[in-house]
């Protein structure tokens, strides 16, 4: 018999349909088949959840990296706000989008830490030394550090000129620049360990989660 080469994109149902299609397989070679198929799978299951749950507290759900993912993409797209702002030198609109983001990115600091995956961690370090390199650029846009989060004076915001606005937010500024990279691999992150954990909750049962489960190259090898 041919060897039989599984795309990792396959299905078991379109996998077992081809095979019955093929004249020289005997029903015993097609059950071998199915029999193998769902054994790779359960294989695959036990690594992906392993993967998921690797270096994760228990509070490491869907829903915290839901969470995570959505504070992450609005710190991203607060940053972007603000530079729109001062680009167009609308200061008001910019301070109001400052304010947001102080509010956006302490959220995010509290997703990645209750998250606590290794990268999380690691990602949560790596925020708070970007806030802390920057700490007198920041204050002079009113930002200061308040113990491990952004903390907003609200006077020193008004009182902020364009330049010192530029300097602490804008396409220019190292603490932007750095913030935007890592809030944007916060989002990956998280939208990569949501699907995870998804799909950690289906079963075998014609599931398309199951169904699109990731199998070798060559599952089918060992009764060729």
């Amino acid at each position: 018999m041919a060897v039989t080469t599984v795309n990792a994109s396959s299905d078991v149902s379109s996998i077992i349909s081809s095979l019955k299609s093929k004249s020289d397989l005997s029903s015993e070679d097609i059950k071998k088949a199915e029999e193998t198929l769902k054994e790779e799978y359960e294989k695959k299951a036990a690594q992906m959840k392993a993967a998921a749950l690797s270096g994760s507290s228990s509070a490491s759900t869907s829903s915290v990296y839901t969470a995570l993912e959505s504070s992450a993409s609005n710190v991203s797209d607060g940053l972007r706000s603000i530079q729109e702002a001062l680009s167009k030198g609308d200061l008001s609109s910019a301070r109001e989008g400052i304010t947001s983001f102080v509010s956006a990115y302490n959220t995010m600091l509290s997703n990645l830490s209750k998250a606590g995956s290794a990268e999380c961690s690691a990602m949560l370090k790596a925020f708070r030394k970007y806030a802390k390199d920057n700490e007198e650029l920041l204050s002079t846009a009113g930002v200061t550090i308040n113990g491990e989060k952004l903390s907003l004076d609200a006077d020193a915001l008004d009182e902020a000129d364009e330049e010192a606005l530029e300097k602490a937010f804008g396409a220019s500024s190292p603490f932007a620049t750095e913030v935007s990279k890592l809030s944007a691999s916060a989002v990956t992150v998280a939208s990569m360990r949501t699907s995870s954990l998804n799909a950690l909750g289906t079963t075998y049962g014609g599931s398309a989660t199951y169904l699109q489960a990731k199998m070798s190259q060559s599952v089918l090898d060992a009764f060729s």
